[in-house]
């Protein structure tokens, strides 16, 4: 626990950019305080990346829990070598506009990582370009077990922060120590996600649940946000 405290705070710590683009990092340093304010404790396990990449559009989890209001998946982006080439261009760009904070960005975003078959690939050549593998956090470990596992392995490697399960139920749990052994799992935090667990929604959770016409409007809180120039943030012009 206390080294996953600890590469939570190397994260935030991290994504600094007064000298690599101080605008941003103004902005960036605004909203810190801003989180810990609205979301009190939970906000000290955020850790402000600077930059998120869906390499799906929606998901299929549909968690009660999302605080992005994902929405329903209609396809991922597969690895092929056009998308290859051009994936490794902008996370190039991103190195070169943001530095070193670049290692905070992670390749989901209202999505799930496992939704994407080739998931592991983009991770892959974002830990060649940046020299750190992003994180990963799923709902879905089950789904493509392959897949997860090729991620472990990815972790076992190069390392990087301590990737999440979130855990949905008791027999989800079951069958996640049936499918991974003890080894698989040092590097995962398995966070209980039942219902029962008494957790607050986040506010875009709740207001999905209460009202499904509120879609459009949740969906502005989307992280894809931060890499759009907008009159509304000066701070990105």
């Amino acid at each position: 626990m206390d080294e996953m405290v600890r590469h939570r705070d190397i994260l935030r710590d991290q994504g600094s950019m007064s000298v690599t683009y101080p605008r941003f990092h103004a902005w960036r340093e605004r909203q810190i305080p801003r989180c810990d304010d609205v979301l009190g404790t939970s906000a000290k396990s955020i850790t402000h990346p600077v930059i998120a990449f869906e390499l799906s559009e929606g998901c299929t989890g549909g968690c009660w829990f999302c605080g992005l209001s994902a929405g329903q998946f209609k396809g991922s982006y597969e690895y092929s070598k056009e998308h290859a080439g051009l994936w490794r261009g902008v996370v190039g760009v991103a190195r070169e506009i943001f530095g070193s904070a670049a290692n905070t960005g992670f390749c989901y975003c209202a999505t799930d990582p496992m939704d994407n078959p080739d998931y592991d690939r983009f991770l892959f050549d974002y830990y060649q370009i940046t020299g750190t593998l992003p994180q990963t956090t799923t709902a879905m470990p089950l789904k493509d077990l392959a897949l997860t596992k090729r991620v472990l392995e990815l972790f076992e490697c190069y390392r990087c922060v301590t990737n999440r399960f979130s855990v949905l139920s008791t027999d989800q749990l079951n069958q996640i120590h049936a499918a991974f052994s003890p080894e698989d799992l040092m590097g995962v935090e398995l966070v209980l996600q039942g219902k029962g667990m008494g957790r607050k929604l986040s506010p875009a959770a709740r207001e999905r649940r209460n009202s499904a016409q509120s879609k459009t409007a949740i969906q502005s809180w989307n992280l894809r946000a931060i890499t759009r120039r907008s009159p509304a943030f000066p701070a990105f012009s």
